[in-house]
């Protein structure tokens, strides 16, 4: 028992030890710490060897890494970040943090690498072999009940955000099957942080590639529509909404899935009173609505364009509310001209990663947003007449009258 309590104590000495050598030679560097990779990183694996399977020691190595390394040192120790990330993350532990009895410390070393990893993967530029490596293992985390989803959820969407078409593809599969298998546990914050994902996903991937995350937004649909949950994750699931419509280019995909939650909603978790049909004005209008509460500029833009999309389609609920759209279309328009009074902060790879995306939705077309809107009010306006007739291209004409030139 005394060699055992002398090794542990040993053991947290040398974490001591660590923090303070990084520490003074954070502070002789003015900050930025440029000698703590070199000196550091070397003992702290010898260490976390030496520590074995005592995961309050692993928490405090992980802890003291986290708090220690700048977005520059992260970037380039990424490997070595990594081998600790992997030597952490490991089956047991996972299996250890499911376990309500026995599992709390291996859950607060998740934690405590979860954030580390996020940091981490928000600091790369690329996803480097390292990381890339690292990827199943950050799937395979989301699965453990009570686990750190939400960070790990944003660790995934940076993946995807970063990754080639490639990976991509061969990863959403994996992904889309951890994430919908643990939806029903998940908190609203997590469900958000999911369907951001879903969204990334849909952008990047194929035309249907919506399909494979029907799952995930029937649990978002009866949370919007059923269980009159908060803005926020309306927001987020009308952003999937809008990539999906997007990338089809077309009113096939909402239809779609209007059909496939209305089918499924005696199965849904609400009241029975609650389960009414969905219909195309309603979600339309739910849709509008859920505008206020998108705080990016990406994610309006991604909206406006899907929005016009329908209306191009011939989708009356999207004509008749067009004077709103156009609404919609003026302010991004407002937004990307507007001159900031200082200049623009640098972008991470990951914020010039959604911007690129969200640009891609017109940014090869001569006219910019402008052409996009007049070019779908026409085909809107003839599509509207070759289903239903002139009055219905005549009904759009009266809502455009109505829009402040």
């Amino acid at each position: 028992g005394g060699d055992a309590r002398l090794s542990d104590e040993a053991f947290q000495m040398s974490v001591r030890v660590l923090h303070g050598v990084a520490m003074r030679l954070r502070a002789l560097d003015g900050g930025d710490g440029l000698n703590v990779p070199a000196v550091v990183l070397a003992p702290l694996s010898r260490v976390w060897v030496a520590v074995g399977e005592q995961r309050r020691l692993q928490v405090a190595l992980t802890r003291m890494l986290s708090e220690l390394m700048t977005p520059a040192l992260l970037l380039s120790s990424t490997e070595a970040i990594c081998h600790l990330i992997t030597a952490a993350v490991t089956e047991q532990v996972c299996v250890e943090a499911a376990s309500p009895a026995s599992g709390a410390m291996s859950l607060v070393l998740l934690d405590t690498v979860a954030e580390l990893w996020l940091k981490l993967i928000r600091a790369a530029a690329t996803l480097s072999p390292a990381l890339l490596h690292l990827l199943p293992r950050a799937v395979a985390m989301v699965t453990v009940h009570k686990g750190p989803r939400e960070p790990m959820l944003r660790v995934l969407e940076a993946y995807l955000l970063l990754a080639t078409p490639d990976v991509v593809a061969s990863s959403v599969g994996a992904m889309s099957e951890a994430i919908q298998g643990a939806a029903h546990q998940m908190t609203t914050l997590e469900l958000r942080c999911a369907l951001y994902v879903c969204e990334v996903s849909t952008v990047l991937g194929p035309p249907d590639g919506w399909q494979q995350w029907a799952p995930l937004l029937l649990t978002g649909a009866e949370e919007v529509f059923y269980k009159n949950t908060n803005d926020a994750l309306s927001a987020a699931w009308f952003s999937c909404v809008a990539a999906m419509t997007w990338r089809a280019n077309s009113a096939a995909p909402l239809m779609q899935l209007i059909a496939h939650v209305n089918a499924c909603r005696d199965a849904l978790q609400c009241g029975a009173a609650a389960r009414a049909l969905l219909t195309d004005d309603h979600v339309t209008e739910r849709w509008v609505e859920s505008w206020d509460s998108l705080i990016s500029l990406e994610r309006r833009r991604l909206t406006c364009v899907a929005l016009f999309a329908l209306l191009g389609a011939g989708f009356t609920a999207a004509a008749a509310r067009v004077v709103v759209m156009v609404s919609f279309a003026s302010e991004v328009a407002g937004e990307e001209t507007d001159t900031p009074d200082t200049p623009p902060r640098a972008l991470t790879a990951l914020q010039t990663a959604r911007s690129q995306l969200a640009c891609a939705t017109y940014n090869g077309l001569p006219g910019g947003l402008a052409t996009l809107v007049h070019t779908e009010i026409q085909k809107g306006r003839e599509a509207l007449r070759g289903a239903l007739g002139d009055g219905a291209a005549a009904a759009l004409d009266e809502q455009l009258s109505r829009v402040d030139p």
